[in-house]
């Protein structure tokens, strides 16, 4: 994958287009793996298709020392996903390191062009560092009560398990759909992770490889 299509594929995961997505990558998991060879799965959900019509919509992204190299790209295509965000919508973006987390606001933005320019900002001071723990943004994210979340992450956090049993709190009303990215590196755990969050939140899973690695 060369650094244009990674990001063309990058983008469409953040974008209202996600339901359309398909995997450019096979995935390696074990066979156990629920999810399709081309490493994506829709789940049916009762409710409806969030990621065409929702009105709110939050970016959690791991702004740990894992996202260090692919940094420019992350920030150039999470920018272009709130710049094509309509007027009507709202949005707010979370990033994690260190077991905390930074916010560009407490509360969903309207999606106007001073907050556009606001979320460029804070993306621009994005400096990759430490380990990763999501916990913090994720009750953050859940207090902000959007319709839908994007959870974004380059490896494996400390206690994986505490991770989806705290999902499985904050959504026990299963009100909102969380879809996940697995972005640069490879992990059984991590991504068996985040594919069993997506499944039991009505969202899509998606492996990104670091197009740095490719030629």
């Amino acid at each position: 994958m060369n650094t244009k299509h990674a990001a063309i594929t990058l983008s469409i995961m953040l974008t209202a287009g996600l339901s359309l997505a398909r995997a450019d990558e096979p995935n390696s998991l074990p066979a156990k793996n629920p999810y399709t060879p081309d490493g994506i799965r829709k789940v049916p959900s009762p409710r409806k298709d969030l990621a065409d019509g929702a009105k709110s919509v939050i970016y959690i992204i791991d702004s740990s020392q894992a996202m260090k190299a692919p940094a420019v790209i992350l920030k150039e295509q999470l920018q272009k996903a709130a710049d094509n965000l309509d007027a009507e919508k709202s949005f707010d973006i979370m990033t994690f390191a260190d077991g905390a987390v930074q916010l560009l606001d407490k509360k969903l933005l309207p999606a106007t062009p001073a907050n556009k320019q606001k979320a460029h900002e804070f993306l621009g001071n994005l400096k990759p560092h430490g380990t990763s723990d999501p916990i913090a943004a994720l009750r953050a994210a859940f207090a902000a009560k959007p319709e839908v979340i994007y959870f974004l992450a380059a490896g494996g956090f400390p206690k994986n398990k505490e991770v989806l049993e705290e999902i499985r709190k904050l959504n026990k009303d299963n009100k909102v759909r969380i879809n996940t990215i697995a972005f640069i590196n490879r992990g059984n755990d991590y991504e068996q992770l985040l594919q069993e969050i997506a499944e039991e939140n009505g969202g899509l899973f998606k492996f990104i490889s670091d197009p740095k690695s490719e030629k």
